[in-house]
């Protein structure tokens, strides 16, 4: 379906959701290996999310720093529902610094638009 276009373009098309993809990786990889992470944890101790993700993944390595990341990340992006299902409490959303925050919702929708360009590249090839 592509192929009439330029072979800069298709590539262009082609790496440009991987690049969004690493793009949002690196954000998440940063929180996690700087002092952003504790600052997350130490403003979300009364959610629920946390709690589950730590003792789920636990926090030791970088690996399940990430995936704690990545599950906090999800009841941030959507805090109404978060705080109306009890995952996520009103407060410490508010004391998540606000840098922080927009860097977790970047970088999740980031990546969502990034797997969603995969996808309909996958389609359209």
């Amino acid at each position: 379906m592509i192929e009439h276009l330029d072979i800069k373009l298709r590539l262009l098309i082609l790496a440009s959701p991987f690049c969004l993809g690493l793009l949002s990786l690196a954000a998440d990889v940063h929180i996690a290996c700087s002092s952003q992470y504790a600052k997350m944890a130490k403003a979300l101790s009364r959610s629920k999310c946390l709690s589950y993700a730590v003792a789920l993944w636990g926090e030791k390595n970088i690996r399940s720093r990430l995936l704690v990341i990545f599950m906090i990340t999800g009841a941030i992006t959507f805090p109404k529902s978060s705080i109306r299902r009890g995952i996520l409490d009103a407060r410490d959303y508010d004391q998540l610094p606000s840098n922080l925050r927009t860097k977790l919702v970047v970088a999740s929708w980031t990546s969502t638009i990034g797997f969603i360009w995969i996808t309909i590249n996958y389609f359209l090839i």
